[in-house]
């Protein structure tokens, strides 16, 4: 009697184990399931999120820092006092030459003239315009003087082109280039100087506000290097 019940009991034992370890098979799997749908439903939304974050266009600037709107046209922002005042600097300094006695003639008038042609085009650059509009999807630069003065289609566009310019191998500054077909020649294009920036931030915000107020595509920038 003795015997059957210790049989009886070692049996309900291995009974309960085997129950025990079924069940913590069975809870194993539905916490394995449960991470498996945890992760898939995550990554699911990070796919989501990731093709919402690619589909969102970027943000419509209200305001710009190197253009101004005018006359249902963008102009480009210019410091205009800062070179009138240099113009008329150097203006002074060549009178100062062509009036003052010089051991050497020639220089004096040399060095005048060219004081005095360098003041004379910086006041002329200060009253140069450049127009973006997008309306008559044109681009034009007027000024004082009348032969610089350039006019292009914007179905002339072909891409915008930075230079980085280096004098003496020590960088100075990076002039932003539009260059367009020329309708006369085919074969040719215009370019046209339309920026002189210091650092890659100013040419990136520079390039993404032409972009938003001409519409134009400057994928393809062009960088290059140019030594003086």
């Amino acid at each position: 009697m003795a015997i059957d019940e210790g049989g009886q009991k070692c049996q309900d034992n291995g009974i309960l184990k085997h129950k025990v370890s079924n069940y913590a098979s069975q809870k194993s799997g539905a916490a394995k399931l449960t991470t498996h749908n945890a992760n898939t439903i995550a990554f699911t939304t990070y796919k989501q999120q990731h093709k919402l974050l690619n589909t969102i266009a970027p943000p419509v600037m209200l305001s710009y820092q190197y253009f101004v709107y005018n006359n249902d046209s963008y102009l480009l922002k210019s410091k205009k006092t800062g070179v009138i005042i240099l113009g008329a600097f150097f203006i002074l300094f060549s009178v100062m030459f062509f009036t003052l006695i010089f051991k050497s003639p020639i220089g004096a008038f040399l060095g005048g003239t060219a004081f005095f042609l360098f003041g004379f085009f910086c006041i002329a650059a200060a009253f140069t315009k450049l127009i973006f509009n997008k309306t008559a999807q044109t681009i034009e630069r007027t000024g004082i003087l009348s032969y610089l003065n350039k006019h292009y289609h914007f179905k002339d566009f072909i891409r915008i082109e930075t230079v980085r310019i280096y004098t003496n191998f020590i960088y100075t500054r990076t002039a932003v280039n539009l260059r367009f077909k020329n309708p006369e020649s085919p074969d040719k294009t215009d370019l046209l100087t339309i920026a002189s920036l210091r650092t890659s931030k100013q040419v990136e915000q520079f390039i993404h506000e032409f972009h938003q107020i001409t519409g134009l595509n400057n994928e393809e920038l062009k960088p290059n290097r140019q030594s003086l």
